[in-house]
């Protein structure tokens, strides 16, 4: 029977049904993958990623007949509860008042630390967090900085529960507040403030709390895993800021992650649970805007992480291929522009075919392209390797900048002391007089 795809006209459907029982479409091969604890994480021995929960086949996942779901909890929330009298706030919920929280934002570096990697994941585990900022205190529910972001209205916690009671040995989830104003951030002097919001406004938006958490998982993966320069969240991948304005990108769309090479190019991660109009969409003018981006040095992979048991898995690893394949084929300017070598799609099983390993793959981020003859359509393309794909090499900077960038990922801080005095309108020069 046809899979018919949303946005798609069905025109020849049988040749792209065969290309499912090709051998790069069966199930992952388990045979070479090799567990986490010996591939040698690069973010420390204590919370890598053979430490973390594994937010794919843990097993927590909303289903028809209930499953797992994540309940939130702000500080806002909580005290409207209490003035109705239908709850009491916990002990290590509610340590301080708003404004005593944010007038000691400041008085300790792993709080804004924590701050910069919630708003750069949008949502992350206690686990995460500790792997991100190198703080092996996150990971304790009782009494560390997080409670000082929750007591000042900076951040929500999430709890995953199975519609009666809190999971137990699960960790705990943070995500932005959806009412964070410029005036709870006031108190951060200029680098905090760029290392927490990353010179942006707004540091809230949509949240998809498992959507959020695999991608951040899989960054950090990669980051501890993958030869590459930086990784960095939603909060800073919009189309505006990766792609020249006069290409004119869409403002509102964004990618999931970034992955920044050594050399300067550029990985989007788009995290796929399923494949809507939406979706088909994005595709398609994600193709149009790398056929127009005459730098080529930016890519991107479509990482289906589907239900692991859900009968529907298959069907959107095929719709996401189908989507790919007819948009980067759709025009002679996405042809000739060599579009398909620069957008993959790959399961996230392929990458990590069961709990605690990984497949050799993933440290090359290999993923399919639409690259090959019709008979022979999807091929395997190594996006870490400089010969599989057309890239420009291009200097990196602000990631350094970023409180939410592994901490291992972060060196030579930009000095802000010129920007700042000629902003004032003061003389540089000064500066190094100060020095002297």
């Amino acid at each position: 029977m046809a899979v018919v795809i949303p946005g798609v006209e069905a025109d020849d459907e049988v040749e792209w049904l065969m290309q499912i029982n090709s051998p790069t479409h069966r199930d992952a091969d388990t045979s070479e993958a090799i567990p986490f604890k010996d591939a040698a994480p690069r973010s420390g021995d204590y919370m890598g990623p053979a430490d973390r929960m594994d937010p794919f086949w843990s097993g927590l996942w909303a289903t028809a007949d209930g499953g797992v779901s994540i309940s939130w909890r702000s500080r806002r929330s909580v005290a409207n509860l209490n003035k109705l009298g239908f709850t009491s706030s916990r002990a290590n919920e509610q340590r301080y008042t708003q404004e005593e929280a944010i007038q000691i934002l400041t008085d300790r570096r792993p709080r804004v630390e924590m701050l910069g990697a919630i708003n750069l994941w949008r949502t992350a585990t206690t686990e995460q967090l500790a792997a991100i900022t190198g703080r092996l205190q996150a990971v304790s529910q009782i009494g560390t900085d997080l409670s000082v972001l929750w007591d000042a209205g900076l951040v929500q916690r999430g709890r995953y529960h199975d519609g009666f009671q809190r999971l137990r040995d699960v960790p705990d989830l943070f995500r932005p507040d959806n009412r964070i104003r410029d005036r709870h951030l006031e108190n951060l002097n200029y680098r905090d403030w760029i290392g927490v919001t990353g010179g942006s406004d707004s540091v809230y938006s949509h949240q998809f709390d498992r959507h959020n958490v695999l991608t951040t998982e899989l960054a950090l993966r990669a980051a501890e895993l993958c030869a590459l320069r930086g990784v960095a969240g939603e909060s800073i991948a919009g189309w505006s800021k990766l792609f020249p304005p006069e290409l004119e990108p869409n403002p509102h769309r964004a990618a999931d992650a970034v992955l920044v090479r050594h050399d300067g190019s550029r990985i989007l991660l788009e995290m796929t649970v399923t494949v809507s109009s939406a979706t088909v969409t994005k595709v398609k003018q994600l193709a149009d805007l790398l056929a127009r981006d005459p730098t080529g040095k930016t890519s991107a992979i479509f990482v289906v992480a589907a239900h692991p048991s859900s009968s529907e898995s298959a069907n959107v690893a095929l719709l996401a291929r189908k989507a790919v394949a007819k948009a980067t084929s759709q025009s002679m300017n996405n042809v000739l522009a060599k579009v398909a070598n620069r957008i993959g799609v790959v399961r996230w099983k392929d990458w990590f075919p069961s709990e605690g390993f990984v497949s050799p793959n993933f440290f090359h981020l290999s993923a399919l392209t639409a690259t090959g003859q019709p008979e022979d359509l999807w091929q395997s393309t190594e996006f870490l390797n400089p010969l599989d794909g057309a890239f420009a090499p291009e200097p990196t900077d602000g990631l350094n900048d970023l409180y939410g960038v592994p901490h291992w990922m972060r060196f030579k801080p930009t000095d802000f002391s010129q920007h700042l005095l000629a902003s004032a309108g003061l003389p540089t020069e000064y500066l190094n007089k100060g020095a002297a």
